[in-house]
């Protein structure tokens, strides 16, 4: 999920979370196609999904209107580069800014008198916020008869720096006071900092403007629900819709497929259900059948063109800020 940090360091957003969450699915009703292939996994209902945001709200501002651009070819590799590649950064250094704002943070608590605090007393990010995901995902029929929807594996470093002590407590009203800045000075009277040691901590590490000119994964997140209302995915979710409602399934897109909630919240490691293998089978066929992952990304990448032609300034400066961002970091943690 998003935090209260600079968008590109929020890796959670809807990209991170499509497989955990889902859109609501159409009400069930089969007309002429076949019964339901799940038996005896009756299909779910639109109350057994959790929704997700649109593209708007809570993931930020509206999106600057784009004209649709052409698809002048549907590219054979959906895997190839896209526009905003080079202005990404990794999320092994998206989790290292935030691993130094916890230990600033904690710096800070500890000169204040709070002696006890550590970097996991209060931590704002978790490991599958780190975990990249777009809206629409490869998946191969073959791989998904045997094994159903891929659930990457978190991280090993990140799940580690995630890992809580038996004897983890929670913080004291008072050290809360100071974190959050909700009081000016502690009990025996010292100076909490404006906006409280998680200010701090974050401004230690991203300085006094934590804002970036233009944020590429914001950008990303655009040019993936603008892809989505194209014509020519649109048409393709149309298919994909029609070949899976033939199969007996009331989904009305791949996302809700996806996000069942009867294996949306299946574990890495954890073997998938039949009925999963099957729904994922069915699905991938019918997204090959229907071009939708290479359409998609077709669409994607003219909308990230567009934005790249438009933003080349300010995501090369937006980029340069993210690298200091990484360097401030990478001291804060040498000096722990």
């Amino acid at each position: 999920m998003r935090k209260g940090t600079p968008p590109l360091l929020a890796a959670g957003a809807v990209l991170l979370t499509i497989g955990i969450t889902a859109v609501n699915l159409q009400p069930a009703a089969y007309s002429s196609a076949a019964s339901p292939t799940l038996d005896p996994d009756p299909l779910p209902t639109t109350g057994e999904v959790l929704p997700v945001p649109g593209p708007t709200g809570t993931l930020g501002p509206e999106p600057s209107p784009i004209p649709e651009p052409a698809l002048t070819a549907v590219p054979s590799d959906p895997g190839l580069p896209m526009p905003l590649d080079p202005y990404m950064t990794s999320m092994a250094d998206i989790h290292t800014i935030d691993l130094a704002k916890d230990a600033a943070t904690a710096t800070c608590m500890q000169s204040l008198g709070f002696s006890a605090w550590t970097a996991g007393v209060v931590r704002n990010w978790n490991p599958e916020d780190y975990v990249e995901a777009d809206l629409i995902e490869p998946l191969d029929a073959t791989a998904a008869s045997r094994s159903g929807y891929p659930r990457p594996a978190l991280d090993p470093a990140v799940a580690a720096a995630a890992a809580e002590p038996a004897d983890q407590r929670a913080p004291t009203a008072e050290e809360m006071a100071a974190y959050d800045g909700t009081a000016a000075t502690t009990g025996p009277g010292q100076s909490i900092p404006q906006g409280g040691c998680a200010t701090s901590g974050e401004t230690s590490v991203l300085g006094q403007d934590h804002a970036l000119a233009a944020d590429p994964r914001l950008l990303a997140d655009d040019a993936s629900f603008l892809a989505l209302e194209h014509t020519a995915v649109a048409r393709a979710l149309n298919q994909w819709v029609s070949c899976m409602t033939a199969k007996g399934y009331a989904y009305d897109s791949p996302m809700s497929a996806r996000a069942d909630l009867r294996w949306a919240g299946r574990e890495p490691g954890v073997a998938a259900t039949q009925a999963e293998k099957q729904v994922a089978a069915d699905d991938a066929a019918c997204a090959d059948g229907a071009g939708l992952l290479p359409t998609y990304r077709a669409a994607k990448r003219a909308y990230e063109e567009v934005m790249v032609r438009d933003q080349r300034q300010a995501l090369t400066e937006s980029l340069s800020v993210f690298t200091t961002w990484v360097r401030r970091a990478k001291a804060v943690l040498a000096g722990q």
